[in-house]
């Protein structure tokens, strides 16, 4: 309300609106800090770039999961690691990742689905000093990718071979009580975040799709991937495309035998569609056979397929790449930072390239300078 000399009557509007509580006007000074504090830190993610390679480097190294303390308590981040199994007979890679008994080796990409690994064993061992250290109400565990269900991971050695760490903290959390979500933003989330960087729909499902096929070179070329396109057409939600569970295609068969037939061709149209935008891009073309197969024409093509989306190569592709995964980490990031303004003090587990772009930003958020020290 403005001040008034004596001669001056009052409005109505000033006679009847409430002045706001100092409560209320705290909580949103708060609202508003926290929201600054937030950007600022966010201004220091720089994807991955010489920072993210200099900080990656000293992870792989080490060659054992990155344990990341903040706040003095307040936030636990695991960069998990996966190391190439030796088999200790011949003293050479290990044909079964996941078998027994194996020598660990150095870093390598992708995660770990050996159980025997000490990246789940550091992990878990993070896990139980974060419980031994954090009250209950205050526990979040924060894990990477899909939920898993219960039949998927009974307990923790299957949990680890359907799907590695993030398997094992959904176990470990779901056993101990713990409140357990994943850190991954919605394909509408991902859809909306990438178009306002100028990526178009189809462009998002090239890269998709393309990742997804690629992403493990070390298995053989299959013969035909028509099934494997639709089944990752489907997971990311691609109009039209239905996930089957295992336990109803065999009915569905049963019922219908021309069923594969017809999500086969489904898959070819897609890949026609494909192939038009890699002519384009001058990237090969998946080759479609006369009996209704898709392929890949060599393992070199699938290798170069693999390299155009890998965001150190440069290219259309690795471009769009780079948005896609800066729209995951700053879902991450934003799944953290509100767990944390909600009460909680998050243990996160991820694959050790998100974990490494999130440290600059998360060392700003909590006030951390170049030497370590808290400002």
């Amino acid at each position: 309300m403005s001040i008034l000399s004596p001669e001056q009557p009052t409005t109505e509007s000033e006679q009847t609106t409430p002045a706001m509580a100092p409560e209320k006007t705290k909580e949103l000074k708060g609202i508003a800090e926290e929201a600054r504090r937030r950007e600022k830190a966010w201004g220091q993610y720089a994807g991955y770039g010489v920072e993210y390679q200099r900080r990656n480097e000293e992870r792989a190294r080490a060659g054992r999961a990155k344990i990341d303390h903040y706040g003095d308590g307040v936030l636990t981040m695991v960069a998990s690691i996966n190391t190439e199994k030796i088999d200790p007979a011949t003293g050479r890679r290990a044909e079964n990742q996941r078998a027994r008994g194996l020598i660990e080796g150095g870093a390598v990409d992708l995660h770990d689905f050996n159980p025997e690994s000490r990246n789940h064993t550091d992990i878990e061992a993070a896990y139980n000093a974060y419980l031994a250290a954090t009250p209950p109400g205050q526990r979040l565990v924060v894990f990477e990718g899909d939920e898993r269900s219960e039949a998927d991971t009974p307990d923790r050695d299957s949990a680890i071979d359907s799907a590695s760490e993030t398997g094992m903290m959904q176990y470990l959390a779901r056993r101990d009580g713990v409140p357990a979500v994943t850190g991954e933003p919605s394909d509408q989330d991902i859809a909306r975040y990438t178009e306002a960087h100028g990526v178009s729909t189809d462009e998002l499902t090239l890269v998709l799709m393309i990742r997804n096929l690629t992403h493990d070179l070390g298995k053989p070329l299959p013969d035909d991937i028509a099934l494997q396109l639709y089944g990752e057409a489907a997971v990311n939600s691609l109009s039209g495309f239905q996930q089957i569970p295992d336990a109803d295609k065999s009915r569905m068969i049963e019922q219908n035998p021309e069923f594969i037939e017809a999500i086969k061709a489904q898959a070819r149209s897609l890949a026609v569609r494909l192939n038009f935008q890699l002519e384009t891009l001058g990237l090969p073309q998946f080759v479609l056979g006369g009996d209704g197969t898709i392929t890949f024409a060599s393992l070199e093509d699938r290798a170069t397929l693999a390299k155009s989306w890998d965001p150190s190569s440069g290219g259309r592709l690795s471009d769009i790449h780079k948005v896609i995964t800066e729209a995951r980490d700053r879902h991450i990031f934003d799944t953290i930072t509100q767990a944390i303004s909600d009460g909680k003090r998050p243990f996160v587990v991820y694959g050790g390239s998100h974990v490494m772009s999130l440290e600059p930003v998360m060392e700003s958020y909590f006030g951390i300078n170049d030497e370590g020290r808290t400002n």
